[in-house]
């Protein structure tokens, strides 16, 4: 009786010591269902009805056993967000609204591999596009991966892929050829069209357009390609937005600007000038007879858009043709508060209203496996002062880890610099690598001072730009304006001198707005003004206001010659206050330049500064190519746009200031029209915001957001994003 009581007591000690644990575990499940009843009540408060949580769907064994082996290939776990986009069973055209560091690229690389082993579709049906080569190469990497072979799925870029789609319509509809611009891609077509453009400015005098406003005509002619315009739309725009800088014209801008665009392309197909985008043209231009559309519409059974609030009006209608009179299914995923590319024709409302053209399921990824949930907040609050320009959402960090997201204020840009080089430093000592981190800019002007003090040091730093590195000859008006003037002081004959100052008189007009043939009539034996003053005046009476800038230029002019070259500082002080460069080169340029000249003041010493940076810049070439090909560590400077996609553990957002991010120029969206916008790219405080977002969500550990208070002698104005972001601002003496 004794043995069967002690044994009876064992067991219930043992059946309590289960109870024990397994309400241990159920507090702990209460504690995050409550966790999670909170982040949604938190979330419906500020937004409505959380679109995140959809209902559960059962898990067959099939996919239960599909993710297993996805989960083994990637080492990553798919979370119920992603299996629910992977497993839709695509009744409806899908829409994956996925934020920044959601695992957008594997959820679609996934979700084309369901449906070519769950749904049984054949692989060379299903189309993925996406925006550049990089992440059209990562998605191949990835499906193939999935798939553990070389994969038949059509993958590429907008450009590739159409181009593609073309060809194949020719070849099915040969008398599509005859249409349209063809041709062959070449090195040399850029410069040929480039060429063509020029002598077509000459010869309809479109001079002042061209130099109007900070787009010149070749880019304002590719923005209206990619804004989906006809000419004639075009001529109307041009009317109403740009007739008014030659009032008195016999020919208005809008009617010069028609017979240039006609002659271009007549000229271009005459020549067989094919570019890029001559491709999405001719597609759509084939995409209007019903018999192609459907030619190609029974091409694919599943379309994937990658990026899709990157998408441009003419990509976008070129889509509209393709699909929507078939039965392909769309899935489009991005995230319209990650949309940075207006200067491009990009609008997030393609995404934002894409289920008011196409039956629609959404879905969201809103869980957030990049950053630490510091910055996610800070992101989250930043973003919500797009008030009426988004689709209402919010991250959640999957990280708990709080992070570091610090707001750091600076005397000065000199002191900012000092800042980042010395904590790259202790991240070194800490045992961290320099391609760890990353400083990203708004404009490449404000990493000048910080380029200049990295150069004084042993850290290794890559400069990802859309150029060589040029410092300030990098400033184009700067650098025409001093060639000029290096070949009429290098001058070895009274000819050349002659000839060279010539040309320094030929800039001096340019730099007053003269036309080519205004220049060209001083020079000529028919004009009888001698005095280059009286001359700029009597063709453009208007510029009597700068009539003393222009008497201190040529005079300082000839002082910089009489001593040899001394003196080059104050010639561009002079030089500056001319009507082109006071217009064309920013404050913050021209407090650059000024401060090099400085320290260089001579025409000789400049001379060894461009030789100097010359050599920089062929080192940082090479650089770059070793750090692209993961063979050197080194610290990455970079402009936030250039950053999109990418992630870093730790972020230096450089120059937030008012000016520099928000843009000077930045409207309110509600206060700028459509036909301001088809007119040219306006760039947006929403806009400028959404950049600010980007740049945020690069940060995986830290984030510091820098804020120098002077340059120069210019006082900086703090970013009015620092404050949307809800933090602190901490003063940094260096």
């Amino acid at each position: 009786m004794k043995t069967i009581n002690q044994g009876n007591e064992k067991e219930i000690l043992r059946l309590q010591r289960e109870i024990s644990h397994w309400e241990k575990r159920y507090e702990k499940l209460q504690q995050i269902f409550r966790m999670q009843e909170e982040i949604i009540a938190s979330y419906e408060a500020a937004y409505g009805e959380a679109p995140g949580l959809i209902e559960e769907e059962k898990e067959t064994n099939n996919s239960h056993s599909f993710f297993d082996m996805m989960e083994k290939r990637s080492y990553n776990r798919f979370n119920y967000e992603q299996k629910a986009a992977i497993t839709y069973n695509m009744e409806k055209n899908l829409r994956i609204i996925a934020g920044a560091g959601s695992g957008k690229t594997q959820t679609i690389c996934a979700k084309a591999v369901y449906l070519m082993t769950e749904n049984q579709v054949d692989e060379q049906r299903i189309l993925m596009i996406t925006f550049t080569r990089n992440a059209a190469n990562e998605l191949k990497k990835r499906v193939d991966n999935f798939s553990q072979r070389k994969t038949n799925v059509h993958i590429g870029t907008f450009h590739s892929i159409f181009f593609r789609l073309y060809n194949d319509i020719c070849r099915q509809f040969p008398e599509v050829v005859t249409e349209g611009i063809q041709g062959e891609f070449s090195k040399e077509t850029s410069y040929k069209v480039s060429g063509l453009i020029q002598q077509l400015i000459r010869k309809y005098n479109l001079y002042a357009f061209d130099q109007y406003g900070e787009k010149n005509l070749a880019a304002r002619l590719d923005y209206w390609q990619n804004m989906n315009l006809s000419i004639e739309e075009t001529r109307v725009l041009i009317k109403e937005n740009f007739d008014f800088i030659e009032p008195n014209a016999t020919m208005p801008i809008s009617e010069r600007m028609t017979h240039f665009m006609r002659e271009l392309q007549a000229q271009k197909k005459e020549q067989h000038l094919f570019e890029f985008n001559d491709v999405l043209s001719n597609l759509k231009q084939a995409l209007q007879n019903e018999e192609i559309r459907n030619f190609v519409g029974q091409k694919y059974d599943y379309l994937f858009i990658d990026e899709f609030q990157d998408t441009n009006p003419l990509q976008w209608e070129i889509v509209r043709l393709i699909t929507k009179e078939t039965p392909m299914k769309l899935i489009v995923v991005g995230d319209d508060d990650q949309s940075i590319y207006g200067f491009r024709g990009s609008e997030p409302s393609y995404i934002k209203n894409f289920d008011q053209e196409y039956a629609t399921k959404t879905l969201f990824l809103l869980t957030n496996y990049r950053s630490r949930a510091t910055i996610v907040q800070g992101a989250n609050r930043l973003i919500t002062f797009n008030k009426n320009d988004r689709i209402q959402k919010a991250m959640i960090p999957a990280k708990k880890e709080a992070g570091i997201m610090q707001a750091l204020a600076f005397d000065d840009i000199q002191a900012e610099s000092r800042w980042i080089i010395e904590q790259i430093k202790t991240l070194i000592k800490h045992k961290g690598k320099y391609k760890e981190s990353i400083v990203l800019y708004r404009s490449l002007t404000q990493t000048q001072q910080l380029v200049q003090d990295l150069l004084q040091t042993d850290i290794p730093f890559v400069l990802e730009a859309d150029g060589p590195y040029e410092g300030i000859f990098g400033i184009k008006l700067f650098q025409q304006f001093y060639q000029r003037i290096l070949y009429w002081q290098n001058a070895t004959t009274y000819q050349k001198k002659t000839q060279g100052y010539q040309q320094v008189l030929y800039q001096l007009m340019i730099n007053c707005y003269f036309k080519k043939a205004e220049c060209e009539d001083y020079f000529s034996k028919r004009n009888k003004v001698t005095d280059i003053v009286e001359y700029i005046l009597s063709v453009k009476p208007h510029l009597k206001t700068k009539e003393k800038e222009i008497h201190r230029f040529v005079k300082d002019l000839h002082t910089f010659d009489k001593n040899g070259g001394k003196g080059f500082d104050r010639l561009i002080q002079s030089y500056l206050k001319l009507s082109r460069p006071t217009k064309e080169i920013d404050g913050s340029e021209r407090e650059w330049l000024l401060g090099t000249l400085k320290q260089f003041p001579t025409l000789e010493k400049i001379n060894h500064l461009e030789k100097d940076i010359q050599a920089v810049a062929k080192q940082l070439k090479t650089r770059l190519i070793a750090y692209r090909q993961g063979k050197l560590d080194a610290l990455c400077i970079q402009s936030i746009h250039r950053s999109k996609g990418l992630s870093y553990r730790n972020v230096f957002l450089v120059g937030c200031n008012e000016g520099a991010i928000p843009y000077n120029g930045a409207s309110d969206k509600a206060a700028i029209s459509l036909d301001k916008v088809k007119a040219e790219h306006v760039t947006t405080v929403e806009e400028e915001r959404r950049l600010f977002y980007v740049a945020m969500t690069r940060a995986r550990n830290r984030l510091y957001l820098c804020i120098p208070l002077m340059k120069g002698t210019r006082k900086l104005k703090t970013s009015r994003f620092i404050r949307e972001t809800g933090c602190k601002i901490k003063k940094i003496h260096v």
